[in-house]
């Protein structure tokens, strides 16, 4: 990837064309992808009020905030503050029911973005809601969509509301991006679980990831990201850091990410967007060499760093 490191992000840059703070939804599962969920809301609160200035939360368990360990690597304990719970609302929906579409486009009214973590690359995890999940939010969009074009039909577009983008994660192996972190013997790993024991998961982040295509095509002025993690461990910790692959076979990230990076990675395409209308693999930032204290030195042109407000 081209050499970024972000500047405070501009509230102007999402969707929202009236320059008023952000609205954004956050919808997650269980699993480790469902993790990431967690800390996505931990994320946007981290950017002021003036910001993003709602985060409303979709989850058939939301309760599980209240939880003070995310199965991750951060330090110490997870918790909100009377100023972030006075930002957060809390919505309890089951993704997977016939109602929830009505639910979804409801609660994703005047809303500018729509993080998504539904799925799990776990064996023997049965949670496998990826692709049932992503319809039903597209469902809810495309309603919103079809509003905007009724309204631009009669020349009332100025004072509707925004179209969500969607910034989703899935996991690298998925469709072309086959086979999974090919530079490493964990994307070997991967490859094995995928073809056995994970084959149920692979087929439902691989639906998911079609059915945004699909309204995509149709769709050419929505703006989607579907972000293709690697290995998400509960023992890494968080950097700040990332690493987007330019080109397979080419170029590669850490074979590892902290949670927290990847969800702070995907709000900040939610508020900041350089990336639109495709996928990218998102790893950690590599160490391409050693101090001698033993401290890793990053290859700098290939980081990007989020803010934290």
């Amino acid at each position: 990837m081209a050499a970024t490191t972000t500047a405070a992000p501009s509230i102007s840059c999402s969707g929202s064309s009236t320059g008023e703070a952000l609205i954004v939804a956050v919808v997650f599962s269980s699993g480790d992808l469902g993790d990431v969920g967690r800390h996505a809301v931990a994320a946007a609160l981290e950017y002021p009020a003036s910001l993003i200035q709602q985060v409303r939360v979709l989850s058939s368990d939301p309760a599980s905030l209240r939880e003070s360990h995310w199965k991750c690597g951060c330090d110490g304990q997870h918790s909100f503050c009377e100023a972030d719970l006075a930002r957060l609302q809390l919505i309890p929906v089951d993704i997977t029911t016939a109602s929830a579409v009505a639910s979804l486009t409801q609660h994703l009214q005047v809303v500018n973005a729509v993080i998504s973590c539904l799925g799990n690359r776990q064996p023997f995890h049965d949670d496998c809601v990826a692709k049932k999940g992503t319809l039903q939010i597209l469902r809810a969009i495309t309603g919103h969509l079809r509003c905007h074009q009724q309204q631009e039909q009669q020349q009332e577009s100025k004072g509707s509301p925004p179209l969500p983008a969607l910034i989703m994660l899935s996991s690298v192996g998925i469709a072309d991006d086959w086979p999974p972190m090919e530079w490493s013997r964990e994307g070997q790993r991967l490859q094995g679980f995928f073809r056995t024991i994970c084959w149920q998961q692979y087929q439902d982040l691989t639906g998911a990831e079609l059915a945004v295509y699909q309204v995509a095509q149709t769709c050419p002025e929505w703006s989607f990201l579907i972000v293709r993690s690697v290995i998400l461990e509960e023992s890494t910790k968080p950097e700040t850091a990332w690493y987007v692959q330019n080109t397979k076979y080419k170029d590669h990230p850490r074979a590892d990410l902290a949670k927290m990076d990847c969800a702070r990675f995907m709000v900040q395409q939610a508020v900041q967007p350089s990336l639109r209308r495709r996928a990218v693999v998102l790893g950690g930032a590599p160490v391409v060499e050693e101090s001698t204290d033993g401290v890793g030195v990053y290859q700098k042109d290939s980081i990007t760093t989020c803010p934290t407000g």
